[in-house]
């Protein structure tokens, strides 16, 4: 039996990668994020928390899990990226515990408001 792939994520200046193992699996620009959205899975004796990066414009979605290896790097740039965004979406989506909790983190504005 082969061991789980690792997943590890690169986070840069202008967005980041996801790799698996030594492999990319995905990138996602800042620039390109029209909304994030943040839940949990439930995985029977425990939760995972996800952020879902939708790309504008492209009807495309990219989550991340925090079991990846920098996941929690991506969330601390999400606040610095997107002031605007909800800065205290974690307390929001860990409870109730076992419940999804799909929490709306960011959504770019619509530029003909």
């Amino acid at each position: 039996m082969e061991p789980a792939p690792r997943h590890r994520i690169v986070v840069g200046r202008d967005g980041f990668a996801l790799y698996e193992d030594a492999r990319l699996v995905g990138n996602v620009a800042w620039a390109d994020v029209g909304a994030i959205v943040a839940y949990k899975s439930d995985d029977i004796t425990t939760d995972t928390v996800w952020l879902e990066f939708h790309l504008a414009g492209t009807g495309q979605h990219f989550a991340i899990d925090e079991d990846a290896e920098g996941f929690w790097r991506v969330a601390e740039m999400v606040r610095q990226v997107f002031p605007d965004s909800l800065q205290e979406w974690r307390g929001r989506v860990l409870l109730p515990a076992f419940a999804a909790h799909p929490t709306q983190v960011y959504r770019r504005p619509d530029p003909q408001r």
